[in-house]
């Protein structure tokens, strides 16, 4: 079954800082998955990029063998534009 979600090899870094490097997996439907790590290892920054709030800096997220992002900002300051989403649990095992 291919996966619901995927990420490949993403990356966000804010002014020079690493948050997250090089983040892949494979998320199948109907599994339940959970995202562990220490404080300052990243773990909002990646459900901030599943569900759209930043876009990686480098990398590529897949939802349903799509690249797509739930939220996309306008260049406008303050401006955004929302994108049907749809909802699954979702993080690594």
């Amino acid at each position: 079954m291919p996966p619901i979600l995927e990420t490949k090899n993403c990356s966000m870094k804010f002014s020079g800082l690493t948050a997250v490097k090089e983040f892949s997996c494979a998320l199948e439907p109907g599994h339940i998955y959970g995202l562990i790590g220490t404080n300052g290892a990243g773990k909002t920054t990646v459900i901030n990029m599943l569900s759209g709030v930043l876009r990686p800096t480098t990398g590529e997220i897949l939802f349903e063998g799509s690249a797509s992002m739930a939220l996309s900002r306008t260049a406008s300051r303050g401006s955004e534009s929302c994108a049907p989403i749809r909802t699954c649990a979702c993080s690594t095992r």
